[in-house]
């Protein structure tokens, strides 16, 4: 979410599609089948070679209802958290969940990242809206030299979901201590 962008929630899509009246110039000939690539995944995985994953449709919905499922997303909007490049393999989690809760994703830029001050000025802007965590580690405990980045400060956050690398116990007890 930018602050000079115009968020668009479900009830807003469905009215601009009821008005353009796209319903009959759609051809489902041309929808993505079960079995058509949805996109490649860049990942050099365990061999360190990058190489291009070819996921199809089928394999996408399969992960998305499988994390609704799984982490008790309610069909509800919701606010995520998106820390990770989207070039990254797992920023597919925030992206395709927030969209198919009706929610939103609050992405966070290198240049926040690279502003301390800049960084936790957005995120006490988007605290208490938050509910749902996805970064690394190391993010999180960039984040976590704010004092003020405690529960009460995020009311409605309810999971971390830490992908891409090694979790410290130390960081994972002090998010414990203060959420």
């Amino acid at each position: 979410i930018a602050a000079d962008l115009e968020v668009f929630n479900s009830k807003k899509l469905g009215e601009i599609y009821s008005s353009q009246n796209l319903g009959s110039a759609l051809d489902a000939s041309l929808a993505v089948k079960p079995s058509d690539i949805f996109y490649i995944l860049f990942t050099s995985g365990s061999t360190g070679v990058p190489k291009g994953v070819q996921i199809e449709r089928s394999n996408l919905e399969d992960f998305v209802k499988w994390t609704m499922e799984a982490y008790h997303y309610e069909s509800r909007p919701m606010l995520f958290l998106n820390q990770a490049p989207f070039s990254f393999d797992l920023s597919v989690y925030e992206l395709f969940n927030s969209l198919v809760s009706g929610g939103c994703m609050l992405a966070v830029s290198h240049s926040h990242v690279r502003e301390l001050p800049q960084l936790f000025s957005m995120l006490h802007k988007y605290s208490e809206k938050m509910d749902i965590w996805v970064s690394t580690p190391s993010f999180l405990g960039l984040c976590a030299k704010d004092p003020s980045f405690v529960a009460k400060n995020f009311p409605n956050l309810y999971q971390f979901v830490l992908i891409g690398e090694v979790l410290p116990k130390t960081l994972a007890s002090e998010i414990l201590d203060r959420f």
